[in-house]
């Protein structure tokens, strides 16, 4: 979508939808010349048609479910998204969407960094550096407020997550919260997203001049209009998901800044 001047935040939803049109054109041009050679008798059984009905809801569901995923990822309102999200029927039809992006991911190898409702790139770890990836948002913005209620929910879940898996649960160190507020503002602010800010500072780095003191530490980024889909979202991630249950940490900072319309970006700390 570079090529068209339309920014990152709704290039992708527009690809989806014209995706999406293409194989419903193809989709009803096989069954348009596939259905006459099935037998009449056959078409016309009352089980037959019942089972028509089948494939039909599961289509609707489907539908149903690209239409939420796709409002959510574009810029609209704030208030629509949390209506959305925070609906019984929204949220679980847009976790079905983004689970069925997760089984298309890993059908094709690799792990989850992209998908229309989340973005990331690989874990960091002080013990194990993976590659500095950056993705250029296509957009700045100084327009943000600090989503305090979004940081609490991230903060239970990651505890509820350690302990089914047997890990002690984190604690939050002030320090490492204003660190991780400040690098995803500096992401939205200067239009990036990545470990590595723009001035060449890692997360380790960030952290020793925030005052932060450690043996080991971590940082997983996301970027998505809601906490509950960054959340699942990392935790589908093999990497993240393995900073999250590190038991080495034991001390974390949650930084997760709302850009209205643009969405939010989330970044945890980790440290020991």
């Amino acid at each position: 979508m570079e090529k068209t001047g339309i920014q990152k935040p709704a290039a992708d939803p527009i690809a989806f939808i014209i995706l999406w049109f293409v194989y419903q054109v193809l989709y009803s041009l096989i069954l348009r010349y596939s259905y006459p050679n099935i037998p009449a008798k056959i078409r016309n059984t009352l089980p037959n048609r019942l089972a028509g009905l089948i494939p039909a809801f599961l289509k609707g569901v489907v539908i149903l479910s690209i239409i939420l995923t796709v409002v959510l990822s574009l810029p609209v309102p704030p208030k629509l998204k949390s209506e959305i999200s925070g609906s019984f029927l929204g949220s679980g039809f847009v976790n079905n969407s983004a689970t069925v992006e997760n089984f298309i991911n890993k059908v094709v190898g690799g792990d989850l960094k992209e998908s229309l409702t989340f973005i990331t790139v690989p874990a960091q770890n002080e013990q194990i550096i993976e590659p500095s990836e950056k993705v250029d948002l296509k957009f700045t913005t100084d327009e943000t407020t600090v989503d305090i209620i979004s940081e609490d929910k991230m903060f239970q879940w990651v505890n509820e997550e350690r302990a089914k898996a047997g890990v002690k649960p984190l604690v939050i160190d002030e320090k490492i919260v204003i660190v991780a507020r400040a690098h995803s503002k500096d992401m939205f602010n200067r239009g990036f997203f990545a470990h590595e800010n723009p001035d060449g500072q890692s997360p380790f780095d960030r952290m020793d001049k925030g005052g932060v003191t450690f043996q080991v530490a971590g940082e997983n980024i996301a970027y998505a209009p809601t906490v509950e889909l960054a959340h699942n979202g990392l935790m589908r991630s093999p990497g993240h998901r393995k900073n999250i249950l590190n038991p080495e940490f034991g001390h974390v900072g949650y930084g997760i800044i709302d850009a209205g319309i643009y969405g939010k970006m989330f970044s945890q700390e980790f440290t020991d």
